[in-house]
C-alpha cells in the first residue's frame, strides 16, 4: 500500500453507510458479513487458548460452525440463539478478567461471533458491530504490537497503514458479494461456504505488518 494514496483511493471506516447497507439485507446475509470478520480474527482467539491454557477452542468452534450453518439457510431457534450468545459474552468475560498476551485479539474475534448471532435474530444492523471489531482489533495490532506512532501523521495516519485498508477493502468485498448474492440466490449456501473459505485464509494475513 503507498503510504502517499490520495484521499480518493483511501478507504474509510463509515459506520452509518455500513448500517445502511446492512439494512438492505436478510438477517442470515448481514449475519454473514459478521461471520466473515469472526472467521479472520479467529486466529487470535486460538492463540490466545493455546498461550494461556484459559479456555478451550472446541465449543467456540462450534458456535462458529452453527453461525455459518444458519447464514447458510439452517434455522438458528430463539433459544438456542440466546444461549449462544450467553456462552459468547461468559467467554468474553472470562477473557477481560484474565488479560494476557493475545486477549484483545481473542475478545475481538468473539465479540464479532456475538454480532453474527445478534444479527441473526434480533437486526441486521448489528452485523456492523462486527466491522467495528475488526477496524479496531487491526488498529491495536499496529499502535501496540507493531510500536507506530501515528501523531505526526495526523488523522489519516492510522488509516492508511496497509494492515487497516487491507481489513476494511476485505469488509467491502465482502458486502459487495453478499448483496450479489442477494439479488440473484443462486448457488445460495455453496457461495456463503466460498465467503467463509475466504475469510479463513484471510485470516493468514490480518496480523500482518506489510
Amino acid at each position: 500500500m503507498n503510504p502517499t494514496m490520495s484521499p480518493q483511493t483511501m478507504l474509510q471506516y463509515d459506520d452509518s453507510l455500513l448500517s445502511g447497507r446492512l439494512d438492505c439485507l436478510a438477517p442470515n446475509l448481514a449475519a454473514a458479513f459478521a461471520a466473515c470478520i469472526a472467521e479472520r480474527l479467529f486466529p487470535g482467539f486460538v492463540s490466545y487458548a493455546i498461550n494461556t491454557g484459559s479456555v478451550s477452542t472446541y465449543d467456540t468452534i462450534d458456535t462458529l460452525d452453527m453461525v455459518w450453518r444458519s447464514c447458510a439457510g439452517a434455522r438458528l431457534d430463539e433459544a438456542e440463539a440466546s444461549r449462544l450468545l450467553d456462552e459468547c459474552m461468559d467467554l468474553i468475560a472470562s477473557i477481560y478478567k484474565a488479560p494476557e498476551g493475545d486477549a484483545y485479539y481473542a475478545e475481538g474475534a468473539i465479540a464479532a461471533i456475538a454480532c453474527a448471532i445478534r444479527a441473526l435474530t434480533l437486526s441486521p444492523r448489528d452485523a456492523g458491530r462486527a466491522a467495528q471489531c475488526g477496524y479496531e482489533v487491526v488498529d491495536y495490532f499496529i499502535t501496540e504490537e507493531c510500536k507506530i506512532n501515528f501523531a505526526a501523521q495526523g488523522d489519516d495516519g492510522m488509516v492508511i497503514h496497509p494492515a487497516v485498508q487491507r481489513e476494511l477493502m476485505r469488509q467491502q468485498r465482502d458486502l459487495q458479494d453478499l448483496e450479489q448474492i442477494s439479488r440473484h440466490r443462486s448457488d445460495f449456501a455453496v457461495l456463503i461456504e466460498k465467503l467463509r473459505k475466504r475469510a479463513r485464509a484471510d485470516g493468514a494475513s490480518v496480523f500482518s505488518n506489510d
